[in-house]
């Protein structure tokens, strides 16, 4: 998931959206830990593998799919962990005590917003400084989100599209907080269609190889 433009702050939009997004970028088998407090505020998607966010001296267990969050002026760590080994004849695990070995990586998707924006991602409640890691419940529909933003950042004029960058990547964090929608069970036509599209959204789901 290749992102040609990554910065999109020095571009001026026709149409304001509420969230301007500054920067957004992939990253794919991401090994280092990130130990700082940022000055913006940041969603990163976590699409592949599992590992710890540490603040205020607690620990969230990361495991994918899920989002994090960091925000201006709160020193944080986090980061990829190894895969957790298979137990051993005992019932314990082999290697660490923490029952991992070697470098983990992950795969992460952020987008990063001016800090100003704060006060306004929390009162839309995309940004909740009380639960800064959430399970992703409908992966396929933050994947769609995740295809548009990507195809956007191929643009050859990216001004002329950053009214939809922004728009794709609330949408992106909306996605992530809902649960699917339920719908009533289609019948004949209507039934065939919705097991083609829930094909498609599974395939969507799939990390890239």
């Amino acid at each position: 998931m290749d992102f040609s433009t990554k910065h999109w702050a020095p571009f001026t939009r026709r149409h304001p959206a509420a969230f301007a997004v500054a920067s957004a970028e992939h990253i794919t088998a991401k090994t280092n830990w990130v130990r700082t407090a940022f000055p913006t505020c940041n969603f990163s998607f976590i699409l592949r593998g599992r590992g710890e966010y540490h603040r205020q001296g607690r620990i969230w267990i990361v495991e994918a799919p899920c989002v994090i969050t960091q925000w201006p002026g709160e020193y944080l760590e986090y980061g990829p962990l190894p895969p957790p080994l298979p137990a051993t004849p005992s019932g314990g695990q082999a290697g660490s005590a923490s029952g991992a070995t070697g470098t983990g990586t992950w795969d992460e998707l952020y987008v990063i917003y001016a800090p100003d924006l704060k006060p306004r991602l929390e009162a839309a409640r995309l940004l909740d400084p009380a639960r800064p890691v959430w399970p992703i419940r409908d992966l396929g529909a933050v994947r769609a989100q995740a295809e548009a933003l990507r195809q956007l950042t191929l643009a050859a004029e990216p001004e002329s599209v950053a009214d939809r960058v922004d728009r794709v990547c609330e949408r992106m964090i909306l996605e992530s907080w809902l649960a699917p929608a339920r719908r009533e069970a289609p019948v004949g036509e209507a039934a065939t269609v919705q097991t083609i599209a829930a094909e498609l959204r599974a395939q969507l789901a799939e990390p890239d190889l």
